[in-house]
């Protein structure tokens, strides 16, 4: 017989006993101690009282606890004022009638804890929307002030001359209420063992939920409680209670509420050293997983108190220490591919950086190939070259100056046009080497495309080669403020189509006049700001 079978014989053998006990004793106490007829019929107001109190530390979510907690006490409310009604204030009118409606008051409000602690059971439930819940409580509290107001109106119950209650209709709006919110707790709580584990259990709180539901129904049948050799065997509200707490009771047994108890089957499950011990140290429960054989630095002990006594458990932590061994060397290893991968990213850009500027000098070799070639000519003899050393220079001159320029256009988009001015007054002094006479002006320095720099330089090279064979006079005026980036005069006579071969495929315009012996080359093409 498993354990839960065993709680359901005990929940009826505890109901046999009390109408049992019901008879036997009543058949024993003298008609001069009548409060003792009633004594056993307060057991199931005890049964309930401690039922709550178990509720407190047994029931895990803190909502849950409360509203079962309260249902408990509104219970044994119940008791308590038919007992007082019985015995304590029976000539006593006003006594009697607050005592007659604050009976009412567990029914109303028993369902409706019940309801609120079933739709919170499982998060899976469509719980009913928070509006419809406050509209429940409203309604609750409405129906409690219309009982305690029945003087005022009488829509509960009226006294006759003799003080005796007879219900009105408002009797069953208050009974319709409670069997309504009853069905809604059943619907709730069978829904939750449907969806749940415990569902092929289903039984066990239908069972003890229809113990108390039977009794109820034999009272209505009767017509009042049921008698055996003369005496009564119980009362409406204990098979009430016993209703509500069997239905309760009965999902705490299969598991529906989550509570803290059933440790003693646990402990022998865990996969882990564990064990509680109460205030004074004695050991209450205890994990039969006992770790041997393990290094002692594997094995880290952990404890937590807890209300009454403190929890011990022991860990091995050899799989981790194991795992972040493996974790150490997989992070070594990394670490050495990317130094690995750094290093071949390092020496990836320092070729890529090697053949940018390879391709770079072999384009300034190529842009400046006619010169270096007519160097290198007159290198043949030492007569040759004693012949050609001031015109190598000058040509010198060009091929460092325009590898300055193309190195700094490389970098840059724009430059200063003093690049320029710089550049032409080297070249200048040069020419003076030729008995040509120069000069060299500058306007406002700005600015402007480093490509426009290097063609304008190339562009005076090759009317500089023109002015020493030909030509006395060079002057050379740099305006990059205007639409004119750099005008040019000399006395020597320059090709037009020479220039427009040099500037071919060039952003600048390139204008050439003669006017009184004077050739006059202008380039242009310079963008405003």
């Amino acid at each position: 017989m498993t354990r839960i079978h065993r709680q359901m014989l005990c929940y009826a053998g505890f109901v046999l006993l009390i109408m049992m006990l019901k008879l036997l004793f009543t058949g024993l106490v003298t008609p001069h101690i009548s409060i003792l007829h009633d004594v056993v019929s307060i057991a199931p107001a005890a049964a309930v009282m401690v039922w709550g109190s178990r509720i407190r530390v047994r029931i895990i979510h803190p909502r849950t606890r409360h509203l079962l907690y309260a249902v408990s006490w509104l219970l044994a409310a119940l008791f308590v004022m038919r007992l007082c009604r019985s015995d304590f204030f029976e000539y006593s009118t006003a006594a009697m009638r607050i005592l007659q409606y604050l009976y009412y008051i567990p029914y109303i409000f028993v369902p409706l804890f019940s309801f609120l602690a079933a739709v919170r059971l499982d998060e899976y439930i469509a719980t009913p929307r928070p509006a419809i819940l406050r509209a429940l409580i409203g309604m609750s509290i409405l129906l409690t002030v219309v009982v305690m107001t029945n003087d005022l109106h009488g829509w509960l119950m009226r006294f006759d001359e003799a003080s005796n209650s007879h219900h009105r209709w408002f009797y069953g709006v208050i009974l319709l209420w409670s069997l309504l919110l009853s069905a809604g707790v059943l619907i709730v709580l069978i829904r939750c063992c449907r969806l749940s584990q415990c569902r092929h259990q289903l039984y066990v709180p239908l069972f003890m939920t229809g113990v108390g539901l039977f009794m109820l129904a034999v009272f209505v049948i009767v017509g009042g409680s049921p008698t055996m050799f003369g005496q009564k065997l119980y009362y409406s509200q204990g098979a009430y209670a016993l209703t509500v707490v069997g239905m309760w009771e009965g999902c705490i047994l299969i598991g529906l509420l989550p509570t803290n108890t059933g440790y003693k089957q646990l402990f022998p499950m865990l996969h882990i050293s564990a064990e509680i011990e109460n205030a004074e140290g004695t050991e209450k429960y205890s994990s039969v997983q006992v770790q041997t054989g393990k290094d002692p630095d594997d094995l880290v002990h952990f404890s937590k108190p807890l209300h009454g006594g403190i929890v011990r458990w022991t860990e091995d932590m050899h799989a981790v220490r194991d795992l972040r061994g493996r974790i150490a060397e997989v992070n070594a290893s990394l670490a050495e591919e990317n130094d690995l991968i750094e290093e071949e990213n390092r020496i990836t850009s320092e070729r890529l950086q090697y053949e940018t500027q390879n391709r770079l000098y072999d384009r300034i070799a190529a842009h400046s190939h006619r010169q270096l070639a007519m160097i290198a000519d007159s290198l043949a003899d030492t007569e040759t070259f004693t012949a050609h050393i001031r015109e190598n220079i000058l040509l010198g001159t060009y091929v460092k100056r325009n590898a300055n320029l193309m190195l700094l256009a490389s970098k840059q988009r724009m430059l200063s046009a003093s690049e320029l001015m710089l550049a032409l007054r080297e070249t200048m002094e040069n020419l003076r080497l030729f008995s040509v006479d120069c000069a060299l002006e500058g306007g406002e320095v700005c600015d402007v495309p480093a490509q426009m720099i290097v063609d304008a330089y190339d562009i005076a090279e090759a009317a500089a080669e023109y002015v020493y064979r030909q030509g006395s006079v060079l002057t050379a005026a740099v305006l990059p403020d205007a639409d004119t980036l750099l005008l040019l005069e000399t006395d020597a006579e320059v090709p037009e189509e020479t220039l427009r071969q040099v500037l071919e495929g060039s952003a600048l315009t390139i204008a050439v006049s003669e006017t009184d012996d004077t050739c006059c080359i202008r380039l242009g093409g310079v963008p405003h700001d």
